[in-house]
């Protein structure tokens, strides 16, 4: 799926706090084909990443980076491994939030940086993004796909140890609509995977209701980011 504008300016907002950073190593949890590595290569910083998904792993390592096929619960490197830890748009991915963080910040020489999608719960078409978010990714879930809510910045907050660390974040909101005659065909894509589940045809039909009502908007992001002392 191609990203949209707002996307790709908050990602290279992202990668270019982690620059700033000047990482000499760098890991990068659930980092799909590589492209964060492969950016992060040209600053000249040592990466590695780490990726469940095994055709995602092998094209990574097709790409010429150092990709590992496992978990984020379950990191196989030293304490302090690694200057910089990321999770690029990934932190939604894991299976336990609390395992994943905390092996971050285990292996985190400086810092843990986490870019994801956040939602503005001061306006109702973010508001309806986020539940219409919920159901694309229940019915992930349905067919044995790992897909979480988006982490906020107090859950991660709680996630890292209760000691050493400082935390800093940025929301970064946006009030582009999506087009609904893409987000019906979707929606209507998605529910066959589970049809007909009459449960998840009832929340498709409310919720597409609700969207022609009001509206729905494109989903904004946080950049998360927790610093040793």
């Amino acid at each position: 799926m191609s990203e949209t504008e707002f996307e790709q300016r908050v990602r290279r907002a992202f990668r270019a706090e982690i620059a700033a950073l000047a990482p000499a190593t760098l890991l990068d949890i659930g980092c799909g084909e590589g492209d964060l590595l492969r950016e992060a290569a040209l600053w000249g910083t040592t990466v590695r990443g780490v990726e469940p998904d095994a055709s995602a792993a092998a094209k990574a390592r097709a790409y010429g980076v150092e990709v590992l096929e496992g978990e984020a619960e379950t990191l196989p490197f030293s304490d302090g491994a690694f200057d910089v830890v990321v999770f690029e748009y990934s932190a939604h991915h894991v299976r336990d939030l609390r395992g994943a963080m905390g092996e971050a910040a285990r292996v985190a020489k400086h810092a843990v940086c986490v870019l994801d999608t956040w939602h503005d719960p001061s306006r109702p078409p973010q508001v309806l993004a986020l539940e219409i978010d919920g159901w694309f990714k229940e019915i992930d879930r349905v067919v044995g796909k790992v897909h979480n809510a988006c982490p906020t910045a107090q859950e991660l907050i709680d996630h890292f140890p209760a000691t050493c660390w400082t935390f800093e974040y940025r929301c970064h909101a946006t009030t582009n609509a999506v087009t609904l005659a893409a987000l019906e065909t979707k929606m209507q894509d998605y529910s066959k995977l589970v049809s007909p589940e009459p449960r998840v045809v009832a929340s498709y039909e409310r919720l597409l209701s609700n969207a022609r009502r009001i509206g729905v908007e494109e989903a904004g992001a946080i950049l998360f980011k927790a610093q040793r002392q």
